[in-house]
């Protein structure tokens, strides 16, 4: 070098302006020596000559010798090495020639402005100022870019379990997949994908966390430990002691571990029935005509179901499904029907007691051919009070017991509680029943607690006396609307609504009844009318007495004429305890029995035996098929911690980006997890503080949590030693 210098001074004209132009393009700077300098001075300084950026170094050239001139400071580039100077001397007492430091180009003129020459720590800050300039030009949402995605993939996944499968078949995957193994991985993957940016967000924190201020260098191995792991995170959580916005991302490691558990709790496989292939058939009645129809049968069949399937006392109607079996099909178990109209038989009661005309008589006598003495086995009793009671035109009885009941037909048209109703086109059979009601003056028998149900002689010899009451029942043809389910193999068939409009009397059918919303129309015939009819006369009629004087010493009873039904009116609904303690009672009883007569008609018509059909005019409507199959249930409360996680996550991203806005010029914006920063962060007096070297992992984190650090100048650094560089 100093070879390179005399050379320059040589060529350079006495008094003349001293500027050779090194090398490079005409355009580059020139380095200025003033005329004032000597080459003693130049010489002395030779060893810390300052080799300036804009120099171009050729292949050939060899004047500042190897590599290590271009700066020994992997921190200072531009400065020479401090050995410089050491190995010249070295060389100058071994007498070792230097290195023949020439320019092997055409020599240009080159001039060094002492403007141009500048500190080497002047050049370093200016660099790092346009260092700076770019790193805080970089957008935020560029540099999280990643970790946004993440986010916004996990909340995706939620939505995707939460939505795609609820309320959902359960999926036949291949390789015995179930829906909990994919649960457990969807899970998974969201929770994977929120942990991502927890972690890389946590990891940020550190260089924010050392940057305000001295903090103990255990700090940044805690953080560190915090990001990878529940353990390490539970260990922030109680150095940090919710100090530190990590703690979020803490809290999130800590209870991801339960994720996975909990959401397994959150689906469940009950059944439901859903449209299936297969048959549903329900058989309706459009038309009864005789003597094609076995009405007969039908109406004996009825008259035994509302007798025997009774189930509450006759206080409440049994359901149309308890003797409507058979009408139905279908082949898979579980089926569900529309709305449908089938014919049908209702009935309507009428209390026609002002009709009565009642006769009392001292002595047996003045009977008419049309009476009927309704008597026991004691025959007419002489000396003892007759009632006669009959109904203008129609039937009439004799009787001498308190407690008696006649029942019958009322022939032709004739009627007493319906004149104005356009039910009588549609009448099949009017019944009038006639029956004594006990008056009771002295309730303290009936009203006093009764260990049992008093018996019918108790009840007769409580009550003082009685009237007479007559009540009209009329069944007629009408159009019921069903509603009918098959589940699990059983029928329920409901009478949801009753018709009856008949049309205009004209040829045809004796009976038309139009269902205007209908396609169809409903119909019956003279005949059939008359079949049912007489059918319902045969088991309905009757009558039944009680002794006139009970004796002790005779067994008491009832005592009449009719079929089983008569016996169950009498012993059952009129003379019961309850109907007679209770007239409200009686009157409800009496039209249960009824109602129950008419729904086993309209059964009966419409579903026949479990071999025979008694109706022919049939047709089918079609339902809808149903099977009972598994689906997926989610219960949303099970998901909640996720969904709270994710929102966590959501939010300590959202702060960590946020705090990162007043950080634009710190130079760690983008360092994140990497462990890279960490190692070029450390200054050399910090690396020696903490051991300078690897050693066992119990020493190194009890130097590090007694060496208070700083993150300066892009530097982790010892705090004293930071003060002690601080320029005066």
């Amino acid at each position: 070098m100093m070879d390179n210098l005399q050379h320059l001074s040589k060529t350079t004209p006495p008094g003349g302006d001293s500027r050779v132009r090194l090398s490079g393009p005409s355009s580059e700077p020139l380095i200025q020596y003033g005329p004032d300098r000597s080459l003693a001075s130049e010489l002395q300084k030779a060893s810390s000559f300052f080799t300036p950026p804009f120099w171009t170094e050729n292949d050939d050239s060899r004047a500042f010798g190897n590599r290590s001139q271009t700066g020994g400071d992997e921190r200072r580039p531009f400065l020479p090495p401090h050995d410089v100077g050491d190995r010249a001397r070295s060389r100058g007492r071994e007498d070792i020639p230097a290195l023949a430091s020439t320019i092997r180009r055409k020599p240009v003129s080159a001039s060094f402005d002492s403007k141009v020459s500048q500190p080497a720590s002047s050049i370093n800050e200016v660099l790092a100022k346009e260092t700076d300039t770019v790193e805080s030009g970089k957008p935020l949402w560029r540099i999280w870019a990643f970790e946004l995605l993440c986010i916004l993939l996990s909340i995706l996944l939620f939505i995707f379990v939460l939505y795609k499968f609820s309320n959902q078949d359960l999926p036949d995957w291949p390789f015995g997949a179930t829906l909990n193994s994919f649960l457990a991985l969807a899970t998974t993957m969201s929770k994977a994908s929120f942990m991502i940016p927890v972690s890389v967000a946590i990891s940020q924190t550190q260089w924010a966390w050392i940057s305000k201020k001295s903090r103990p260098l255990y700090d940044v191995h805690v953080i560190d430990q915090a990001s990878r792991g529940t353990w390490g995170s539970l260990v922030l959580l109680w150095r940090f002691r919710f100090q530190h916005v990590a703690v979020l991302g803490s809290l999130l490691f800590a209870f991801s571990a339960f994720t996975s558990p909990v959401t397994q709790l959150a689906i469940s496989y009950p059944m439901r029935d859903i449209a299936v292939t297969g048959e549903a058939t329900a058989q309706v009645v459009r038309e009864v005509r005789s003597p094609e129809d076995r009405l007969k049968m039908a109406g004996r069949q009825a008259v035994y179901q509302a007798l025997f399937a009774d189930h509450a006392g006759f206080m409440e109607p049994f359901p149309y499904s308890t003797v409507a079996s058979g009408a139905v099909f279908c082949s898979t178990g579980n089926c569900t029907f529309d709305r449908y109209d089938s014919l049908g038989i209702c009935m309507k009661t009428a209390n026609i007691s002002s009709h009565l005309r009642v006769q009392e008589f001292g002595r047996p006598g003045n009977f008419s051919f049309n009476d009927t003495l309704v008597l026991s086995t004691d025959g007419l009793l002489p000396d003892r009070k007759v009632w006669k009671v009959s109904l203008p035109g129609a039937h009439s009885m004799a009787h001498q017991s308190r407690l008696t009941a006649f029942t019958d037909m009322l022939t032709g048209n004739l009627t007493f509680g319906f004149r104005d109703d356009l039910i009588l086109r549609a009448r099949i059979a009017s019944f009038a029943v006639m029956y004594t009601t006990p008056l009771i003056h002295d309730r303290t028998w009936w009203d006093s607690p009764k260990q049992r149900e008093p018996s019918i002689q108790e009840s007769m010899n409580n009550f003082e006396d009685f009237r007479h009451d007559a009540t009209e029942i009329i069944f007629h043809l009408c159009v019921h609307t069903h509603e009918t389910t098959v589940h699990k193999g059983v029928e329920s068939t409901k009478v949801v609504e009753s018709l009856t409009e008949p049309a205009q009397q004209g040829t045809g059918p004796f009976l038309d009844i139009d269902c205007w919303p209908m396609v169809r129309s409903f119909s019956a015939n003279y005949r059939s009318m008359e079949d049912l009819s007489g059918a319902l006369r045969y088991f309905l009629a009757g009558y039944m007495t009680t002794q006139a004087l009970p004796e002790e010493s005779k067994a008491f009873g009832f005592y009449g004429a009719g079929s089983e039904f008569t016996k169950a009116l009498c012993e059952a609904v009129i003379f019961g305890y309850r109907s007679l303690e209770n007239l409200d009672v009686l009157q409800r009883r009496l039209e249960t029995l009824y109602q129950d007569i008419a729904t086993g008609l309209s059964a009966s018509i419409r579903t026949g035996r479990a071999d025979d059909t008694f109706v022919r005019g049939t047709y089918n409507v079609t339902g809808e098929p149903r099977g009972m199959v598994p689906y997926v249930k989610i219960t949303w409360a099970w998901f909640s911690l996720l969904a709270f996680e994710i929102a966590v996550a959501t939010l300590f991203l959202a702060i960590t980006m946020v705090r990162q806005t007043s950080d634009r010029d710190s130079g760690f914006r983008d360092v994140k997890d990497s462990s890279l920063a960490t190692l070029v962060a450390l200054s050399e007096e910090c690396r020696a503080a903490a051991g300078g070297r690897l050693g066992p992992v119990d020493e190194l984190k009890s130097a590090s949590k007694g060496l208070k650090v700083q993150l300066k100048r892009r530097q982790i650094v010892l705090v004293d030693e930071y003060a002690e560089e601080k320029p005066r």
